[in-house]
């Protein structure tokens, strides 16, 4: 076996075989990426850790299922959101989830987004503010601005088209600045 291997590479010998070994390598690849996006849409620790842990036993189980059409990271993220986005639906009468400082920065950042919403936003009204919207117009702004991924990869991600990614990217800009306006900050 040579010294390193593709995701796509050890998908496939996983989904001939399956070895143990290989998909805790697979897991320790995306282990601290799960985690991580998980935090973006709920604030605690252990609930993030739970959900990445939801997300890696949905990926035992439908490991079989890649058909190699996307990358394997994107195909692995769009699992982690809709768990994610599940967990949010199931629980969203008890729970506000808080986008992390991080995805603020990030929309701070971004010119276009700059351009809509006045410089002293502060990270906390922004915050705020993403926690009105839904998970939905969170998920996409944070696949763009926190997770950097392509319009063709949310593409992938989303299973949208790229005029879709692109609308639905302008519509969740567009509902922050008007919430912004609204609350009159």
């Amino acid at each position: 076996m040579k010294e390193y291997i593709t995701d796509e590479e050890l998908v496939g010998q996983l989904q001939k075989s399956f070895e143990p070994k290989l998909f805790a390598l697979l897991s320790e690849r995306y282990e601290k990426k799960i985690v991580a996006q998980c935090r973006t849409y709920v604030k605690d620790e252990d609930t993030a850790k739970d959900l990445a842990q939801d997300v890696f036993v949905k990926l035992f189980l439908k490991i079989s299922m890649y058909k190699g059409d996307a990358k394997f990271s994107s195909w692995l993220y769009t699992i982690t959101n809709n768990t994610c986005l599940d967990y949010l639906r199931k629980n969203s009468k008890h729970l506000h989830t808080e986008i992390s400082n991080e995805l603020a920065d990030k929309l701070e950042e971004i010119s276009e987004f700059d351009e809509e919403v006045p410089e002293e936003v502060s990270i906390e009204i922004l915050q705020q503010l993403l926690e009105q919207i839904p998970p939905q117009d969170k998920m996409i702004l944070m696949l763009k601005y926190k997770e950097h991924l392509s319009l063709k990869e949310i593409q992938e991600t989303m299973g949208i088209g790229e005029s879709a990614v692109k609308m639905r990217l302008k519509r969740a800009r567009e509902k922050v600045t008007k919430l912004h306006k609204q609350a009159g900050c």
